[in-house]
């Protein structure tokens, strides 16, 4: 036996419908069928949970988006976030590089302008080595905060490959309520490109590795015809660099 317990509210106000499977899970195979027909359990409505629609939207506003961008020259992004209703709500959001290989400084992150009843003065802004994220705060329904944020990427040693490269920046913007869910999650986060000048590709090498079997010398051993009794095998490994690079290894 076991029960249902009742959700604390529901997106759209209609009938909960629940549906379950009951499984065998057995250590050898098993001829008949494992898993049952589904049951479907039809529940009471639950109640409608309160909902928002905060939003954010990031723009390179220097240089243009479709220039390439120097290394060590100062990108400026500005992020809005809003909130669209109907309630009132807690929130965060951030900027974040998400560029495994291209590190980034953030430079000055200023709060340049607010709509509705929020300053600036409400807004914290806590600086890491990837990302930028505010502090928990409340943003009424019809305000809007606007962020601008300058950037520098700096040139990594070398990159896979010669080319431009493209870094991705996401802006992101959450409700940190329990009983308050976002309406309309597609405009909660948003990724855009910085264009960057090409690096130098990394120097590859070329290695080789062999492991050869010789105590008990082959064939012992080889195959299954050739087995060998339990006990010490020897293999001789050979590293071989055919490349005019020296490098660093481990076995």
């Amino acid at each position: 036996m076991y029960q249902y317990l009742d959700p604390s509210c529901a997106i759209e106000l209609d009938q909960t419908n629940v549906q379950s499977r009951v499984e065998i899970t057995l250590d050898h195979s098993n001829s008949g069928n494992s898993l049952s027909n589904p049951v479907l359990t039809n529940l009471l409505e639950s109640e409608l949970c309160q909902t928002t629609d905060v939003c954010i939207d990031t723009i390179q506003i220097d240089p243009d988006p479709l220039t390439i961008v120097n290394w060590n020259q100062e990108v400026t992004v500005e992020t809005t976030v809003c909130n669209n209703g109907p309630l009132d709500a807690n929130i965060a959001f951030f900027l974040q590089n998400l560029a495994p290989t291209i590190a980034w400084d953030i430079l000055p992150v200023e709060c340049i302008g607010t709509t509705g009843t929020i300053s600036c003065d409400d807004i914290i802004i806590t600086i890491n080595d990837v990302f930028r994220v505010s502090d928990a705060f409340i943003i009424p329904v019809d305000a809007t905060v606007t962020m601008q944020t300058i950037a520098v990427f700096l040139e990594p040693d070398s990159s896979p490959n010669a080319e431009k490269n493209q870094i991705s920046v996401r802006s992101g913007v959450t409700v940190l309520e329990a009983d308050i869910l976002d309406s309309n999650i597609l405009n909660n986060a948003q990724n855009d490109t910085v264009l960057l000048q090409p690096t130098s590709a990394c120097e590859i090498v070329n290695l080789k590795v062999t492991k050869t079997q010789i105590s008990p010398e082959l064939p012992d051993g080889e195959s299954p015809v050739n087995p060998i009794d339990f006990g010490e095998v020897s293999y001789e490994i050979t590293v071989e660099n055919p490349s005019d690079l020296n490098t660093f290894i481990e076995l």
